[in-house]
């Protein structure tokens, strides 16, 4: 089964999102928002601790298998 789940960010001047999906490796950004393009091919490791450095709020949420967007 197909694992994702989606970054959620808010920044003092911009709300964005990216999609990560698991894979073998680890969990990779795959889609992200213009804001947050950066992150698009990069792992989730340490992208929490980015977020706090930056002062943003973010959370994350999983991805069910029909792409409902389920709150943690």
């Amino acid at each position: 089964m197909l694992q994702r789940k989606v970054l959620k960010v808010e920044g003092s001047n911009f709300v964005a999102s990216a999609i990560w999906e698991q894979g073998p490796e680890g969990w990779t950004c795959i889609e992200a928002d213009t804001t947050l393009a950066w992150l698009k091919g990069r792992s989730d490791v340490g992208v929490g601790w980015f977020m706090q450095r930056k002062g943003w709020q973010y959370s994350w949420d999983i991805v069910d298998s029909n792409q409902t967007i389920l709150a943690t």
